[in-house]
């Protein structure tokens, strides 16, 4: 129609061409990245097997059960025995919705079964399994959870009972 210049057919159709190239740079832009640089830090370290740190942790690879590898772990057993209280927290609301007075014993072992949590290694050694419970008690509407861990005997907790 217009016999001096570019028609609004042809705009659109350079748009979505130029769309569409934009689209798959960024595709190719994102899995370069992710692939090449997402594991390693600012120093070109890759994180994932920095082992720099004195707490790090060998954990078992999911890909092999005789391979393992170093991953960095802060974590501690206070941080355990904290999730172990969630988790708690969660499986009372779901099984004890009506105690509104009493306690109860919750096995690490019903909070796995639950999907509460996933079995808990020890921290030094990942083939040391550990066992705990946590004991839930409620009076006049206030909670307490007190937990319990034992990785064989390289941990246990003040208190626990076997």
């Amino acid at each position: 129609m217009n016999n001096r210049g570019w028609g609004l057919d042809v705009m659109l159709r350079l748009c979505s061409v130029i769309g569409i190239a934009l689209i798959v740079v960024a595709i190719i832009y994102n899995f370069y990245y992710k692939k090449n640089v997402g594991g390693f830090d600012k120093d070109g370290v890759d994180t994932e097997y920095n082992t720099s740190d004195e707490n790090y942790q060998y954990s078992t690879d999911t890909r092999s059960e005789d391979d393992t590898y170093v991953t960095e772990s802060k974590k501690t057993y206070d941080d355990i025995l904290e999730e172990m209280k969630v988790a708690s927290d969660t499986y009372v609301t779901n099984h004890y919705n009506n105690l509104k007075s009493g306690s109860v014993r919750i096995s690490l072992d019903s909070l796995i079964e639950d999907k509460l949590l996933d079995t808990i290694y020890a921290l030094d050694d990942n083939t040391v399994i550990c066992n705990g419970y946590v004991d839930y008690s409620i009076n006049g509407g206030s909670k307490e959870y007190k937990s319990y861990l034992k990785c064989g005997d390289l941990y246990k907790t003040d208190g626990y009972q076997e």
